[in-house]
C-alpha cells in the first residue's frame, strides 16, 4: 500500500470514482450515499475539476485558502482505496477533517488509521492546535478509531425528520387587509 498526499487536480477523477462507493454501508443503508447524492457528488467534482485553475490562483493570493483540500490517499493495485480530506478553519490554528473514507472491501485493515495519522502529522506541521471532525452517531468502528487517536466527544447533534411535510396553518388577515404577490426586481421592471 502506498500513502501519499492528495494531488489536485490529478486525484479528482479517481476520487470521484471511489467516494460514492466508499460511503456505502450495507449494515446500515440509511447512512449510504443515495442515487441522487451520487449524481450531486459527481457533478460537484466535475465542476471542481473545471475551476481548479481559478482555485489554485485563489490559493496563491489568499492565505486563508492555502490549506484547503489537503489530505492523504491510500493506493493499492493502482487505485485510491482510502482518503482523508482536511482543511484549516479560516486563518486559525484549528483544522477540520472533512472526509475519512475507505472502500468497503479494504476496511478493517488499518487504512483509515494510516491516512488519518498522516493527515494529523501534516496538520501539526502546519501549526494545528485543535482538530475536529464529525461522525455518524452509531458508526462505532469510526468512533473507536477517532477515540484511539485521542479525539474526544464534545458535542452531540440531533437530526429531525418530517415524513409528511405540510405547511403550517396561516392565520386569516384582519378585516380590510389583503395578500398579494410581492414584486421582486428593480422598480419599474415588469
Amino acid at each position: 500500500m502506498e500513502l501519499r498526499p492528495l494531488e489536485w487536480p490529478r486525484d479528482l477523477k479517481p476520487l470521484g470514482e471511489m467516494l460514492c462507493d466508499t460511503f456505502q454501508y450495507p449494515e446500515n443503508p440509511a447512512w449510504s450515499v443515495q442515487t441522487d447524492e451520487k449524481e450531486d457528488i459527481s457533478h460537484m467534482l466535475n465542476s471542481f475539476r473545471r475551476i481548479w485553475p481559478l482555485m489554485r490562483m485563489a490559493q496563491v493570493l489568499a492565505p486563508s485558502l492555502r490549506d484547503m483540500f489537503r489530505g492523504h490517499v491510500a493506493i493499492e493495485d493502482g487505485k485510491i482505496i482510502g482518503v482523508t480530506i482536511i482543511q484549516r478553519h479560516g486563518t486559525t490554528n484549528a483544522w477540520v477533517v472533512g472526509t475519512v473514507g475507505v472502500l468497503p472491501g479494504y476496511r478493517r485493515r488499518g487504512m483509515a488509521r494510516s491516512v488519518l495519522e498522516k493527515s494529523l502529522v501534516l496538520m501539526k506541521e502546519h501549526g494545528a492546535e485543535k482538530t475536529w471532525l464529525g461522525v455518524i452517531n452509531g458508526n462505532t468502528p469510526a468512533q473507536r478509531l477517532y477515540e484511539s487517536l485521542g479525539f474526544e466527544v464534545y458535542d452531540a447533534m440531533t437530526d429531525y425528520s418530517l415524513s409528511d411535510p405540510t405547511l403550517p396553518s396561516v392565520s386569516p388577515l384582519p378585516s380590510g387587509f389583503s395578500a398579494s404577490r410581492a414584486r421582486i426586481g428593480r422598480p419599474g421592471w415588469t
